[in-house]
């Protein structure tokens, strides 16, 4: 046997110590049958017919180790040309399952045989090569091939496979042409029977057959640990049991606390259980009024805004729409502008292709100067537009100028600059279509936007 087969072989053995595992050691029996393909150096290449026993241990969920006890028989013909070899064939294999938790299984193969090459004519008798010994009637072949197996239940499956055997001889014939080396096809059918401890995909001691969830391990956590299925959730609230302070009394889903698993009965801990509390999540102020209700009541004066955020508890807000929230009563100026919000003061106008404010741009402004002057509290952002006539940037730059412009008449009649901030944006965020004269007019605007 020459040096590189050697190294073969101990490849395989090393593949599967390097694999295996302390849970391994199952074992299969099969049979097989099949036909066969001579390739080699005669043309008229006949259907041959092989068939043999296997034995496999699995020494991980991927992967066995395998012993082949093969007959192939593989002949042709063409014009003197023939030749029929009735080979032995024994060896080992390595299979690589693809899917080892589907009951559908392709996998793949190699192998390493040893054989006996003895090619005879139609009389039995050795080819003239093989008779004067010409070579060695025993050589080795690397079967290189797939498969696919189905578990008919547990312990029995088919398989079906196609195997290549590659070998280094150019002799099967008994003809020696040109550089490449015989070798044959194998396809075949099987049947195989599994034996030793029943499959344990998760390893939980519960054999997969008898085990509710079998790619899963049970938890062991004394809690219907005979099912084989983890309980991740014992008392199915939903919270898992590493995470569920109670996992044997369920969360109560009240919007609560509910991802700690335990179950509130008083959420706002004011004494009174929730059930009959009028306000669970709110704690009783425990001010002499109403208080067996468990409701807190946080607004003395009613008009919807809580004491601790209401600048006049005593005093309801007015609900005008300007500063509806800080519960004061208050006159609603003459520009509301809401923070966040921007507005547009119809009217403002401009020369034609200029910033210059017209006389009746300037009346509108003043009621913008006398609301900022009522309200010194508020800053705001001038933001000038345009529509999309002309070149961007030279709207871009028109629309800056008109928002300073802006700007100045607000701060010359008397606002503080600081409080006022500009902003061209030019064709940006059209309000109507540009495509008609009434929508360009509308995109030319002034808004402002309340910033504080």
């Amino acid at each position: 046997m020459s040096k590189s087969i050697l190294i073969y072989a101990s490849v395989l053995l090393l593949t599967a110590a390097l694999f295996a595992d302390e849970t391994a050691g199952k074992f299969g029996v099969g049979l097989k049958g099949g036909i066969t393909q001579y390739m080699g150096d005669i043309d008229g290449a006949k259907t041959g017919v092989t068939y043999g026993v296997t034995v496999h241990w699995w020494f991980s969920d991927y992967m066995a180790l395998g012993f082949e006890y093969n007959k192939p028989t593989i002949s042709a013909e063409k014009g003197q040309d023939y030749f029929k070899n009735e080979m032995t064939a024994i060896g080992l294999s390595l299979r690589f399952k693809l899917l080892p938790s589907s009951s559908l299984n392709p996998y793949l193969t190699a192998g390493l045989l040893g054989f006996e090459n003895r090619p005879k004519d139609k009389n039995g008798n050795l080819l003239p090569e093989a008779a004067a010994g010409h070579y060695q009637k025993q050589d080795v072949a690397i079967p290189l091939g797939v498969g696919l197996e189905y578990f008919v239940s547990e312990m029995f499956s088919l398989n079906a496979e196609a195997v290549y055997n590659f070998t280094r001889t150019d002799w099967l014939d008994d003809i020696n042409r040109g550089d490449n080396s015989d070798g044959w096809l194998a396809a075949t059918l099987g049947l195989n029977i599994s034996l030793g401890e029943p499959k344990d995909t998760d390893h939980d001691g519960i054999p997969d057959s008898q085990d509710a969830d079998p790619l899963h391990a049970e938890d062991k956590d004394g809690f219907q640990d005979q099912d084989g299925a983890p309980d991740l959730d014992n008392d199915q609230d939903g919270v898992p049991d590493v995470q569920d302070l109670a996992p044997m009394d369920p969360e109560d889903p009240d919007g609560y606390k509910d991802e700690d698993g335990r179950p509130d009965p008083d959420n706002d801990g004011d004494g009174i259980p929730d059930v009959k509390d009028a306000a669970p999540n709110q704690a009783e102020d425990m001010d002499g009024f109403e208080d067996a209700d468990g409701k807190p009541d946080p607004d003395n004066d009613a008009d919807g805004i809580l004491d601790v955020n209401d600048k006049c508890p005593d005093k309801p807000e007015t609900k005008n729409g300007f500063d509806d929230e800080d519960g004061c009563p208050d006159t609603k100026p003459e520009v509301a502008v809401q923070k966040g919000q921007a507005i547009v003061l119809p009217g403002i106008q401009f020369k034609t292709g200029s910033a210059t404010l017209t006389a009746s741009s300037k009346t509108i402004l003043d009621k913008v100067v006398r609301t900022l002057k009522e309200n010194p509290e508020i800053e705001i952002e001038v933001r000038g537009y345009t529509d999309n006539t002309g070149k961007y940037e030279n709207n871009v730059k028109l629309s800056q100028r008109r928002a300073d412009s802006v700007k100045k008449y607000l701060v010359e009649s008397g606002v503080e600059s600081d409080r006022i901030k500009t902003a061209g944006f030019g064709p940006d965020s059209p309000i109507a279509p540009n495509d008609t004269k009434e929508g360009r007019a509308k995109n030319r605007r002034i808004e402002f936007y309340r910033i504080k």
